[in-house]
């Protein structure tokens, strides 16, 4: 079974306006009767008739589909059924032209200037031969002047309805290439150009000029797109004087944005029309939002950039250069103690330091690797086997007991984590161990399945202050670690300090699923 027709908006009009010209027509005859002086009763009885075929017609055309032959019969029937009711009016001097005119509009809506054209042939030449026999059948009551006017005001309606079918298509044009405007990406030089090619097409201009600024930026950019290609420049403040001049006729528009504002030009122009500047502005409009999203692509991938090389240089402070200050101290207390040390005992320290450099050459190695991208693998105790080797390392460094504990239950850590934890807790040992100065330090890290937490405790003389403070607190007063809150901070996380006489105990507290 075919598919049912959805009702028509244009057929549901034409049968509208149908009913409404058959009614007035109607009623016109019974008011004045005398107008059609010949076949008065014949002429009322067709009208009724046509008034009843109309009434169907919409009644149809309002509840069911309608197809293409249905508009075709309807159509032609209309027409032949206004031939009759003119000659039976006096043909040419007949007061119901109207339905000629009628006809037309009915051909333009339904298939525009080949509808019209159609009609309009059809039309004309009935007229024209009804003009003549009424012509020989009337003698010099034939009124001429009114049927050439007649005829004149068909071939101008006619013109006209084709004019703004025409224009119709035009605008539907133009509204489906603003409909597919294209996306803006990747680096401004390549992404404004495929932005003002689509732009001069839908001005249908053979040149597209735009020059924007930044907010806060000296700089005028400018960009020229012709059919030889686009080329772009950068202006110093007071250095650019306005686009070149061009031949043909032009248009131009200011566009603003809350990050620029600047006007875009468009010249040798096809076809100018009358709503080619409202067309410029909502053009300039879309050039100013593409250039736009550029510009935020730019700033968010120099961000990601800049927080790419923030994650780099905390890393190397919170491992490595933690590891060279506390050689550095141990070469220091070495070039003290020189004297008073023997030669055995001089050797060992120095081995000792050979090792942990080896050792943080190794790490360094591993670290540039992790920042390669790869594929997940599971940690099981990779976690426990990088805080070990971080803790056979300080041991080495600062001759101090460090004791680590990893819970059994820790599940499989995000990437993020993986990297971040174990320098962390690099610089929390450190940190004990410069400024605490404590005979032992402890670290434990368990997890709840939700929060990884990390405690590195100490027996030393604790922070500055003394108390418990948590990571608001020492973000306001900034007191304790900083390097370690921001990092942790970084990852999502909370940082919890509580220092007293007797040693000190700091928390940090990491969401599983916000790094993941």
């Amino acid at each position: 079974m075919p598919a049912r027709t959805l009702p028509s908006l244009t057929e549901r009009t034409i049968a509208s306006v149908r009913v409404l010209l058959g009614a007035s027509s109607l009623m016109a005859v019974w008011l004045d009767p005398a107008e059609p002086e010949r076949y008065v009763t014949l002429t009322y009885g067709l009208h009724v008739v046509y008034v009843t075929y109309a009434l169907s017609l919409a009644a149809w055309s309002w509840n069911h589909g309608t197809s293409r032959p249905y508009a075709i019969a309807t159509h032609l029937i209309d027409i032949a059924t206004f031939s009759v009711f003119q000659y039976l009016t006096l043909g040419p001097s007949s007061p119901f032209f109207m339905y000629f005119i009628f006809a037309l509009i009915c051909g333009e809506m339904r298939w525009g200037r080949v509808g019209t054209i159609g009609t309009a042939l059809l039309v004309t030449p009935i007229f024209i031969i009804m003009g003549l026999s009424m012509r020989l059948a009337l003698g010099t009551q034939f009124e001429l002047n009114r049927f050439i006017i007649r005829i004149v005001y068909l071939g101008m309606l006619a013109t006209l309805l084709i004019y703004l079918g025409e224009h119709e298509n035009r605008l539907r044009e133009e509204l489906e290439r603003l409909a597919g405007w294209p996306a803006a990406g990747g680096a401004l030089p390549t992404a404004i150009g495929p932005v003002l090619d689509h732009a001069a097409r839908v001005m249908n201009a053979g040149e597209a000029f735009v020059a924007w600024e930044i907010n806060d930026e000296p700089w005028t950019h400018v960009a020229r797109w012709a059919r030889g290609g686009l080329s772009t420049a950068r202006y110093g403040p007071g250095e650019f004087t306005g686009p070149p001049g061009d031949e043909g006729a032009s248009t131009s528009a200011r566009f603003q944005t809350s990050r620029l504002s600047g006007q875009a030009r468009f010249s040798d122009l096809h076809m100018p029309t009358a709503e080619l500047m409202v067309l410029t502005e909502v053009v300039a409009r879309e050039i100013g939002n593409s250039l736009e999203q550029i510009v935020v692509v730019e700033e968010l991938r120099a961000a990601a950039v800049s927080e790419q090389r923030l994650g780099v240089a905390r890393d190397l402070h919170d491992g490595v250069l933690q590891s060279l200050t506390g050689l550095r101290f141990e070469l220091q207390n070495l070039a003290t103690d020189l004297p008073s040390r023997d030669t055995s005992a001089l050797r060992d320290r120095l081995h000792s330091m050979e090792r942990a450099l080896a050792m943080e050459q190794r790490e360094l190695r591993l670290f540039i690797e992790q920042l390669k991208p790869r594929p997940g693998v599971p940690t099981d105790n990779a976690l426990l086997r990088d805080l070990e080797t971080l803790r056979e390392r300080i041991a080495l460094e600062w001759k101090t007991p460090v004791t680590v504990r990893v819970a059994p239950q820790i599940p499989e850590l995000p990437p993020e984590l993986e990297r971040a934890v174990p320098p962390m807790v690099h610089e929390a040992v450190v940190n004990a161990l410069k400024h605490a100065e404590p005979s032992r330090v402890w670290v434990d890290v368990q997890t709840d399945h939700r929060t990884l937490r990390i405690v590195v405790g100490d027996d030393g003389r604790g922070f500055p202050f003394k108390g418990r403070y948590e990571h608001a607190t020492l973000a306001e007063r900034r007191i304790g670690p900083a390097s370690l809150c921001e990092r942790t901070a970084s990852l999502g996380g909370q940082v919890t300090v509580e220092s007293e006489g007797t040693g000190s105990r700091v928390e940090i507290a990491l969401p599983l699923a916000g790094a993941a």
